[in-house]
């Protein structure tokens, strides 16, 4: 499935993160999602409009030096009737791929994060590190079409 949303301003931006967690936050199964596009697109306002909406209350930056950086999830998931008893602890990981190489994927634990089913995982430049993505993974192409137009694809 491929969907496309144009955005006019950073409001239009967080308005469809908003929908979009809305959506998927409650997945029994880890939700992995892999932003993709320039310097400056909009994808740290995205991810800042997703931990906001998920009611982390910590400052969210992009963990360019620290590479990765992981929040609380202060809401517990609702549990569906397939699912076994919900978790006490969820995370969101924010994660900065931009200088990563696949020994420091799997020495970071990245390998096991994006396996556990109670994390909510963003990736920054994710294109650095798509061999290493699960296959249920939604990718998240931003693209400047000029001034504050831009064009998001998820797929």
């Amino acid at each position: 499935m491929r969907l496309e949303f144009f955005s006019e301003s950073p409001e239009q931006t967080r308005k469809l993160a908003r929908a979009f967690i809305l959506k998927f936050k409650n997945l029994d199964q880890p939700l992995i999602l892999a932003l993709t596009g320039n310097l400056g697109v909009g994808k740290t306002c995205f991810i800042q409009t997703l931990a906001k909406a998920l009611k982390i209350k910590d400052r969210v930056i992009s963990p360019t030096f620290v590479v990765m950086k992981s929040f609380l999830i202060p809401e517990k998931r609702k549990k569906s009737r397939f699912a076994k008893a919900a978790p006490d602890k969820r995370f969101f990981w924010h994660v900065d791929c931009w200088r990563l190489e696949q020994p420091d994927f799997e020495y970071l634990g990245l390998k096991e994060i994006v396996k556990n089913n109670e994390n909510i995982v963003c990736l920054e430049w994710a294109e650095k590190v798509k061999k290493l993505l699960p296959k249920n993974t939604v990718w998240l192409k931003f693209e400047h079409l000029g001034g504050n137009k831009r064009k998001i694809t998820i797929e």
